[in-house]
């Protein structure tokens, strides 16, 4: 039996037990220590099974030096592609691994893409109409006159390791290169637009600087499209919002200012149109402790006085606001730096009141997929226009020691309308929205609130792994945990709660 093999076959085993320890928790509490027990082991495994895969050289997490880095992301080079796979079978697909068998030659890739060309391909590199590495980490985009507009931070330039570079970054980054703008009619093939905000033309945009998570809104009253963005130094103490305007989506953006939204911090955020023309702006605030709300002017290029602070004390950031109905709902992360963690909901009916959890919305059967978000942090949530309920969940998956390199993870995601009334779960009936609520704490670990034990809206948020999908996977929603079989309701139920 093979390294590999003998690896799968452990972990497979592992797998099955916690399986069956799951579907026997909820008659059966005490055998938490067990299944905790058995998480610790498969991790023990797989971290003594990559520290032996790292020391046997087939691969490596050494930084590339900046020749090397150029050189594979150029589309005429024979060097071979790191290519990162969740492993489906065999309940695997929580196990990430280098595959030198799945890995393949540039020229080859950009054959590849050809092929793929109908489908969204999740933990590969993207290229563009070129064949070109898609350079837009951290992204959002904006639906304007039927085309979609991706923009994302170019990261195509050398990884500074931390305490390097002038002055020393205290995380892993890149010299600014500019904002990278791509267009589609289909999500799939993107045309290279160019640089839609380069580096130089602000002090705020020297390479020095740190310039993240573009947004862009289309104002109708002033006809312009407005850019908002990150704007730091190295060290991440100048914590502020910076603002560019274009005649154009595709550009040139010229630079306005930067600044902090009165006068707090400003890191991750995201801003917001709503149906009424207004706009939004969310941002984690006060060294990320605190989530601020605040309206936008009606030009969207400064904030209205007046700002809601919410989610305090959670440390969530990386927000990204959408809507169903009248509800408002925002996807966040934890404060973990590059590394992923779970993924949380947020909801209010008024976006400058209190927001209330309403859990993690990814479901799968693999505990650490869904406590990682699919090994991936959330950039920006897209509505399907014309599909109410049916939205991309945006993502990025970095690679911190090459960031240029870091993989852009896109999955369905459904807001589930969930029946009024007396409904027959498997194990109760719930007829009280706090009943309800109280098994979202237990399954999708929500936090509980005073609104959401009284008043928890009737939705629920599911984004679900695909590694090759095209729009036609969202025709599929997930089925009503109510309408399972009696018995078999547990945590790693793909269904809506």
């Amino acid at each position: 039996m093979t390294q590999d093999k003998g690896l799968a076959y452990v972990s497979d085993a592992i797998s099955q037990a916690q399986l069956r320890l799951y579907k026997t928790y909820a008659k059966a509490p005490r055998r938490t220590a067990l299944v905790i027990a058995f998480s610790l082991l498969k991790a023990l495994v797989v971290l003594g099974w990559l520290v032996t895969r790292q020391k046997a050289g087939v691969f490596s997490f050494a930084p590339a030096q900046a020749s090397q880095f150029e050189a594979q992301l150029k589309p005429n080079t024979s060097a071979a592609l790191p290519t990162l796979h969740a492993q489906s079978s065999s309940g695997l697909r929580d196990l990430f691994v280098q595959s030198k068998a799945a890995a393949h030659s540039l020229p080859e890739a950009v054959d590849l893409y050809v092929q793929r060309a109908k489908y969204i391909q999740n933990e590969l590199l993207w290229r563009d109409t070129a064949g070109n590495v898609i350079q837009a980490h951290g992204g959002s985009i904006l639906y304007y006159n039927d085309i979609y507009y991706f923009y994302g931070e170019n990261k195509g330039g050398r990884t500074l390791q931390p305490g390097t570079g002038k002055p020393p970054s205290i995380v892993h980054r890149v010299d600014v290169i500019g904002i990278s703008c791509y267009s589609s009619t289909d999500l799939i093939n993107w045309k290279n637009e160019g640089l839609a905000l380069p580096a130089g033309q602000h002090p705020d945009l020297d390479p020095s600087k740190v310039v993240e998570r573009p947004r862009v809104l289309y104002n109708d009253a002033t006809q312009r499209f407005v850019m908002w963005m990150h704007i730091d130094t190295a060290d991440y103490e100048l914590a502020s919002c910076g603002m560019a305007t274009s005649a154009s989506p595709t550009g040139p953006f010229t630079y306005m200012r930067s600044f902090r939204p009165h006068r707090h911090m400003c890191r991750d955020f995201t801003i917001f149109k709503d149906d009424d023309g207004t706009a939004l702006i969310a941002y984690s605030s006060e060294r990320n402790k605190v989530m601020h709300v605040s309206r936008l002017t009606r030009d969207f290029t400064d904030v209205e006085l007046g700002f809601a602070r919410t989610m305090v004390g959670l440390s969530r950031e990386a927000p990204a606001m959408f809507k169903h109905g009248d509800i408002y709902l925002m996807v966040t992360s934890g404060c973990t730096g590059w590394l992923a963690n779970r993924a949380e909901v947020f909801y209010a009916r008024d976006p400058l009141g209190n927001w209330e959890s309403l859990g993690n919305p990814c479901v799968s059967r693999s505990v650490m997929l869904r406590e990682t978000t699919f090994h991936s942090q959330a950039s920006h949530v897209l509505p399907i226009p014309g599909q109410p309920g049916r939205f991309i969940f945006m993502a990025d998956r970095w690679f911190p020691q090459a960031l240029g390199m870091s993989r852009y993870i896109w999955l369905p995601m459904w807001v589930v309308d969930i029946p009024q009334g007396e409904e027959d779960f498997p194990s109760r009936k719930v007829v009280r929205p706090e009943d309800r609520a109280r098994m979202r704490q237990r399954f999708r670990s929500m936090r509980p609130g005073p609104a959401s034990l009284k008043d928890l809206p009737p939705i629920d948020v599911v984004v679900r792994w695909q590694q090759r999908w095209n729009l036609s996977a969202l025709d599929a929603p997930p089925p009503l945990c109510k309408d399972m079989r009696p018995g078999t309701l547990v945590p790693d139920s793909e269904c809506a709660l």
